[in-house]
């Protein structure tokens, strides 16, 4: 599923490239024919508006409301066969002139080699949880039988990978984990997991994450990783940090997408000739 959304990233660049330009010629030619536009963040009722005449409607009425508006993608993250998008709209008031501002998030699928479907949602866990059908998480005991599972299949991989003890440092353990979390498909079978410690008062380290390799390609990445965040940012942290290596590409490039930049070594696990820390802002 991963290669029509990485196709659908594409598409989606290039969407918001031809309404933030006025280009409705290149904006209508990347729309399926039977697009299906979306609002989920303005009112509790759903505004649907289907095909090239319905999204022409929703420019009209939102050119009622406001002028020079702008679509800013922040984020494109490859979930299942969509495309979630944390937006930044900026735009003037028609009547006031007032510059205004929202994030708000965009999900979009494709058909056809064209958009089918663009939906707004007022925060990234509705989108995702549009996206990721089936999958779920919860926060759940360090040292259950299934997070036992997934924390022994994460080291031997890291010992794999690395020739050795990758986290020669403290592990992480129940007395300083402030959250670990689990990610189950509709069965209910765990493919996946993600902790938190806590570094200081503004800062939290994210540790374990892992998705079982017969569960890669489908962006559960960004499922744990966005549950995470949404859960640091809910016991108060600012920053979230973390390490990785660089032969592990895959989670470089998810961290990298995800808007972390690299930093200096910043714990006693972040060192060594493979050791890359990263860090972003909870609120950019």
């Amino acid at each position: 599923m991963a290669a029509p959304a990485q196709r659908g990233v594409a598409l989606a660049s290039d969407l918001y490239e031809a309404l933030n330009q006025g280009d409705m010629e290149a904006f209508f030619g990347l729309l399926h024919p039977e697009v299906e536009l979306r609002e989920e963040f303005i009112a509790l009722d759903v505004a649907v508006y289907r095909g090239h005449n319905g999204v022409r409607e929703w420019l009209r009425r939102s050119s009622e409301v406001m002028s020079g508006f702008r679509f800013e993608p922040l984020r494109f993250m490859r979930l299942e066969d969509s495309v979630v998008i944390p937006v930044r709209l900026t735009a003037r008031g028609s009547g006031s002139g007032a510059e205004v501002s929202a994030d708000l998030v965009h999900m979009g699928q494709m058909s056809d080699g064209k958009i089918s479907l663009l939906a707004s949602y007022p925060d990234l866990q509705s989108a995702v949880a549009a996206a990721a059908t089936g999958i779920e998480t919860a926060l759940e005991s360090l040292h259950g039988p299934d997070a036992n599972a997934l924390r022994a299949a994460y080291e031997e991989e890291l010992r794999e990978r690395y020739g050795g003890d990758a986290e020669p440092g403290v592990k992480p353990h129940v007395e300083d984990c402030s959250a670990f979390l689990v990610a189950r498909d509709e069965a209910g079978r765990a493919v996946g997991c993600g902790a938190l410690r806590p570094l200081d008062d503004r800062a939290v380290e994210l540790k374990l994450m892992y998705v079982r390799p017969e569960d890669r390609g489908r962006g559960l990445g960004w499922v744990i990783l966005i549950a995470l965040e949404v859960e640091a940012a809910r016991q108060g942290f600012g920053f979230v940090r973390l390490e990785t290596g660089d032969l592990q590409p895959e989670a470089m490039a998810l961290y990298r997408a995800a808007g972390y930049r690299e930093i200096p070594a910043f714990s006693a696990n972040a060192h060594g000739p493979h050791s890359r820390s990263f860090e972003r802002r909870l609120d950019s």
